[in-house]
């Protein structure tokens, strides 16, 4: 008798671990690198200025001569040698920036400004450490070959590359999808790399970009769809930027007083205006562009996954972080994540240190924008 309790205790025992939800919680990072090139020739690509100068001397002199035209007398376009060495001390600056976050890196980490599917697996070595095991880069049709990619140290579920129609006018670069099932749940990210505000008569180019996400995002029946990325969409597009800083909803339309990315916000949520709209203080900006800061990357969440109650899947507001520890400001600074704010040295700027190829130090123009999603299933 006492046997057969002790047998029926362990049966319970078991079963009530087994159907125990535990939650779970999953980092996610989006980081803009900064013309991440190898030293190689990608075909079909106009990669030249990112090439050892031995090469651009002889085999593709032409090309960079031509290519580095347009770049203006100040650039060292034609004149930069982008050797290996070059190479490999970037990849070692960024995975420094990456495995600062929370000290072991997020778990998956969305890209911009990837030249191809080597630079990841390099990056992937690089962090080591860190178990990135899964990626994901679709190439595009952008001339200088840059790419949207994803690391990730959670399997991979599905990937698929969406380029724009002949309707988005002006968008050339492709929307990556990356799927993860966690549990009984998708979730499902979209890395978005839009069009530059540096070139002239940009802002409908971005207008279509925003229309393309939202109709792909729309289309998709994940659990949770989070869009994420460089949007390249300042707050000083907009004309008619209301005083209390919120913005009505509007559906898309030819509006001109809202800009590309405020016209989404009927059907998502801006994660960091909404967190501040909640009282949470967050640093001013993600690039510095004109001398102030501005918000290029962003995390969109589309509301109707919110509107869920049941849904086991949710993003955790009070994790979202500008990223922006102290040595990315200041390269006398050993890589940590002690972050101060106030903290002046003769050495510090007022904005990231970009990767200079001459010293082969430097990070990103951009900082990284992270939160965390809730999964309860």
């Amino acid at each position: 008798m006492i046997h057969r309790i002790r047998k029926i205790a362990i049966f319970f025992t078991i079963v009530i671990f087994q159907t125990h939800t535990f939650a779970k919680e999953i980092s996610l990072m989006n980081y803009n690198l900064y013309n991440m090139f190898d030293s190689e020739h990608d075909e079909g690509k106009k990669d030249y200025e990112f090439l050892p100068l031995e090469l651009k001397e002889s085999r593709y002199q032409a090309e960079t001569e031509d290519f580095c035209k347009s770049s203006g007398p100040k650039s060292d376009c034609a004149s930069k040698d982008w050797t290996t060495d070059v190479y490999a001390a970037h990849i070692k600056t960024i995975a420094d920036v990456i495995r600062q976050y929370e000290g072991n890196g997020p778990d998956i980490l969305v890209m911009q400004e990837v030249e191809n599917a080597q630079v990841l697996k390099d990056l992937i070595k690089e962090l080591s450490a860190q178990n990135y095991k899964y990626f994901a880069l679709i190439e595009n049709t952008d001339a200088r070959g840059i790419d949207v990619g994803v690391i990730s140290k959670l399997p991979i579920k599905k990937s698929a590359l969406h380029n724009p129609g002949p309707e988005y006018q002006g968008v050339k670069r492709g929307i990556l999808q990356v799927d993860f099932q966690v549990g009984k749940s998708v979730i499902t990210i979209l890395g978005n790399h839009w069009p530059s505000p540096r070139s002239a008569n940009t802002e409908n180019a971005r207008i279509n970009a925003s229309k393309h996400f939202r109709s792909l995002a729309n289309s998709l029946t994940s659990d949770l769809v989070i869009g994420t990325g460089d949007f390249n969409t300042t707050d000083q597009e907009n004309t008619s930027k209301p005083k209390d800083g919120h913005f009505k909803e509007s559906r898309i339309s030819e509006t001109k007083d809202q800009n590309a990315i405020h016209i989404l916000y009927d059907e998502f949520q801006d994660v960091k205006p909404y967190v501040e709209s909640q009282g949470m203080k967050t640093f001013p900006g993600t690039y510095y562009f004109k001398n102030k800061w501005t918000v290029l990357d962003r995390f969109l969440i589309r509301k109707k996954d919110l509107a869920k109650k049941s849904n086991p899947v949710k993003p955790n507001y009070g994790s979202f972080l500008i990223f922006h520890p102290d040595f990315l400001f200041d390269l006398s600074l050993p890589p940590s994540n002690v972050t101060t704010q106030g903290s002046r040295s003769r050495t510090r700027v007022d904005y990231p240190v970009r990767f200079e190829w001459k010293t082969k130090k430097g990070y990103s123009d951009h900082l990284p924008i992270t939160m965390k999603i809730n999964i309860d299933n």
